[in-house]
């Protein structure tokens, strides 16, 4: 279950008051592509990790674990427990 000390990216994102298309175009990437290492669907590439640290002002691994803990709370199904996904 979600546990209220993981960070996310999204959480990462919105201390720096940065929107989804803000971060983008610090990246290099779309929008859209923001939403989905959000949202758990997607992990980004090694360059653009170092371009998410980078603009968020954090470390690579602080940047990888709130990509994880974003994905671990997508995943999380009803019931607390992790449900696969179809991609």
């Amino acid at each position: 279950m979600y546990s209220d000390c993981m960070t996310t990216l999204t959480d990462l994102r919105k201390r720096r008051a940065m929107t989804q298309a803000e971060l983008a175009e610090r990246v290099g990437v779309r929008p859209e592509t923001i939403s989905t290492w959000e949202t758990g669907a997607y992990r980004p590439s090694a360059p653009n990790l170092r371009a998410l640290a980078l603009a968020l002002g954090c470390d690579t691994e602080t940047v990888w674990a709130a990509i994880e803990a974003g994905a671990r709370i997508a995943n999380e199904g009803t019931d607390g427990k992790s449900t696969p996904r179809g991609n």
